[in-house]
């Protein structure tokens, strides 16, 4: 079970990444009402990439102690967080 969402979530991430970039693409090359629905897309897309982002972010500290420790350490974290 864990293994068919994994490769769900990773799926859906594709598939929204390359379909946010296709209408991104018909925004720049094309004018009038194909932009305007590729515009309308890609919000929603924007949207779907975030969303899968935010999953695979708090997955991958929660999947295997190992990558816990690494990303959640304090030496890890100081560094990015002192680039805000």
């Amino acid at each position: 079970m864990g293994d068919a969402i994994r490769v769900d979530v990773w799926l859906g991430r594709v598939l929204a990444g390359y379909a946010l970039l296709g209408a991104t693409w018909l925004v720049m090359k094309t004018d009038g009402e194909v932009a305007t629905r590729a515009k309308e897309h890609a919000k929603m897309l924007l949207l779907a990439v975030l969303i899968f982002m935010a999953i695979v972010s708090l997955w991958t500290p929660l999947a295997s102690s190992d990558r816990n420790a690494l990303v959640l350490d304090a030496e890890t974290l100081l560094p990015v967080a002192g680039a805000f």
